[in-house]
């Protein structure tokens, strides 16, 4: 039997269950400062170290500015700065 629209619960018909306003944890203050401290982490594992979801991440890191989150562009240059490091000390001078 189907239910009809006036019976029962939003939730019963497939909507949004309720919601406890009250128990929502207070709101996580993020800035330029903190993420800075986790750029060497990727996205998601920075998010969860913040307590917060990558979205949210994504959002501060737009409003200050901050277009990708630069995890993958940092150790880009990490791999090339230990690549130069290993030729001049093995004396090869690149140039």
């Amino acid at each position: 039997k189907r239910r009809s629209v006036g019976q029962g619960s939003k939730q019963a018909l497939g909507g949004r269950p309720q919601v406890d306003t009250d128990a929502q944890a207070p709101p996580i203050l993020l800035n330029a400062a903190m993420l800075r401290e986790h750029f060497n982490l990727p996205l998601n594992d920075a998010a969860r170290r913040l307590g917060v979801c990558a979205t949210a991440i994504k959002k501060v890191c737009r409003k200050i500015g901050i277009k990708q989150w630069p995890h993958r562009k940092l150790k880009a240059v990490e791999k090339r700065l230990a690549i130069l490091r290993a030729e001049t000390a093995s004396g090869k001078g690149g140039g």
